[in-house]
């Protein structure tokens, strides 16, 4: 393995783990949108 691919990978390896934690926090902002839009449409009726 070159050094060039070496650094290649490990460059693709931060851009996933950046990518991953937006993912993560889009869907933890997304599970509390929901869970207050439900207590808020539960506490409603």
């Amino acid at each position: 393995m070159s050094k060039a691919s070496l650094l290649e990978l490990c460059h693709g390896e931060k851009k996933y783990v950046i990518l991953n934690k937006q993912v993560k926090f889009l869907t933890s902002q997304y599970i509390g949108t929901c869970k207050s839009a439900y207590t808020k449409g539960y506490a409603l009726n």
